[in-house]
């Protein structure tokens, strides 16, 4: 069974260089906004609604090259709140890993590493530009 990988044709690197500028915790749901500045904004900054990505599976948070928080489904909600480190900071970049894994890093230095089901159930959601894909392992 071929699992949900990010399409090709997926505009990634619209991510970068957008802001967190919200995350919502649920029991079993992370939610991150993004807002990105808009095109010939010179005098005052103009923002527009961005990004967004829906963890369900998990993630692992790292900090100068140690895993700070690493979580999975049950406990999504309980140890969520360390997400707050990346308010307010941008992506500066992005990695695509094996099993449809994906690391995104912050300029704050933080990496955040959105993980897969290890059963195949949808892992992680991204929205961007109207476009929405939700991810699963490859099998």
């Amino acid at each position: 069974m071929a699992g949900f990988p990010i399409p090709s044709d997926f505009p990634l690197n619209s991510f970068i260089g957008q802001e967190v500028t919200q995350i919502c915790i649920g029991s079993q749901h992370v939610r991150i906004n993004f807002y990105k500045r808009m095109m010939g904004a010179e005098l005052f900054d103009k923002w527009e609604k961005g990004a967004a990505i829906d963890i369900e599976s998990g993630y692992e948070l790292w900090d100068l090259d140690r895993c700070t928080q690493k979580t999975s489904n049950e406990d999504l909600g309980e140890k969520s709140g360390c997400l707050t480190v990346l308010l307010g900071q941008v992506i500066t970049a992005f990695e695509k890993l094996p099993d449809n894994e994906i690391v995104f890093r912050f300029s704050n230095g933080n990496e955040l590493k959105l993980l897969t089901d290890k059963q195949g159930f949808e892992s992680y959601q991204l929205n961007l530009d109207g476009n929405s894909v939700d991810i699963t392992k490859n099998w």
